[in-house]
């Protein structure tokens, strides 16, 4: 959604709410750094936030909605992930059976945030907020997560061993099948796959440092931080991993690639896996792709038109080949299985 900043700019002077010397001087500054003027004035002090959302609210004809004493469903806040809101100010807080109400600091984080539209399949209304709205709803988003499966997932990973890798790798192969199947184990594991596929994540990545281990998610292309957990559970989770995807787990020192299929909330999730040595032990990247019960489809990965049309026409050949190609999280493998799912008949061989 379009706002007319010069209008916004020029209400600001007419209006009285900061002086013409003022106004002048954050233009100077707002060009130089190559922001808008309204915000050296929010940051300096000179323009408070509430004049400032009255007068986008103005001239965009959006309404204003007061947050701050509302109490939103699990199921209607978490239908934007958490970092994403975060990032760009903006949280859903109301949706019926055609529309989805967003509120947002700035009506410009629309635009980077257009992806909603799609994914929701619903009609995108946006509503003005405040910053402290804004943060009593976060905080609402990360005490519900917190709850649901962070506090869990904490708790889980201080109860695992300590093991040094030395001893592991000298542990017979039960043994350390017995510690990857361990309740302790599984409980993390699966809580952790489930707050990633809550927040919509295309990929986990496990990372040991030092002294603990990041957890990002990478949610619509970009990566986010989503947990810090105690360094212990690097190891149980890496064995953990492997012994999903079959893979080797008498060493540490070698890149291993694997995959394994998991339900979800009534879905088929593939894992493609791939497991890296570092300084502070074994990465782990999970690339996930879901399945829906009828199967995928080339309209939902983004085809349509002309370039739809085509693609049928080429499925049709009995000779030649398909390039797909792109750069991270293009979606080249959910495009893959898509068209290895139409492709798929008794009568052919794959």
């Amino acid at each position: 959604m379009y706002i007319d900043k010069n209008k916004v700019e020029n209400l600001i002077v007419e209006l009285g709410l900061v002086s013409q010397d003022d106004f002048d001087l954050a233009v100077e500054e707002a060009e130089e750094k190559k922001i808008r003027s309204y915000d050296v004035l929010m940051r300096k002090g000179v323009l408070n936030e509430q004049d400032l959302q009255s007068l986008q609210s103005k001239v965009s004809g959006v309404s204003f909605v007061d947050l701050s004493k509302q109490k939103i469903d699990w199921e209607i806040i978490s239908i934007i992930p958490e970092p994403i809101t975060r990032k760009y100010n903006i949280v859903a807080f109301d949706r019926d059976e055609r529309f989805l109400k967003v509120a947002v600091l700035d009506l410009d984080s629309l635009e980077k945030v257009d992806f909603l539209k799609k994914r929701v399949g619903l009609k995108i209304i946006p509503y003005l907020t405040d910053k402290a709205s804004l943060n009593k709803v976060i905080l609402q988003y990360q005490e519900m997560l917190k709850s649901e499966y962070g506090a869990m997932i904490q708790k889980g990973s201080l109860s695992f061993q300590t093991i040094p890798n030395d001893t592991l790798r000298k542990l017979p192969r039960e043994s350390i099948l017995e510690l990857a199947r361990s309740k302790q184990v599984n409980s993390v594991f699966e809580l952790l796959l489930k707050h990633a596929l809550v927040q919509n994540t295309s990929s986990i990545h496990i990372e040991p440092q030092e002294d603990n281990v990041l957890i990002r998610y990478r949610i619509n292309g970009n990566l986010y931080s989503a947990m810090v957990l105690p360094k212990r559970s690097a190891t149980f989770l890496a064995l953990k991993i492997k012994t999903l995807a079959s893979l080797r787990l008498d060493t540490d020192e070698l890149c291993q690639d694997g995959r394994f299929r998991v339900g979800f909330d009534g879905r088929e999730i593939d894992l493609k896996i791939h497991v890296i040595p570092s300084l502070w032990g074994e990465r782990a990247v999970l690339n996930i792709l879901k399945k829906g019960d009828s199967g995928f489809s080339l309209e939902s990965a983004g085809f349509h038109g002309e370039g739809l049309d085509l693609l049928y026409k080429v499925f049709s050949r009995k000779k030649g080949i398909i390039l797909i190609a792109g750069g991270e999280q293009s979606g080249k493998t959910t495009t893959f299985y898509t068209i290895l799912d139409i492709l798929k008949d008794p009568s052919l061989s794959i």
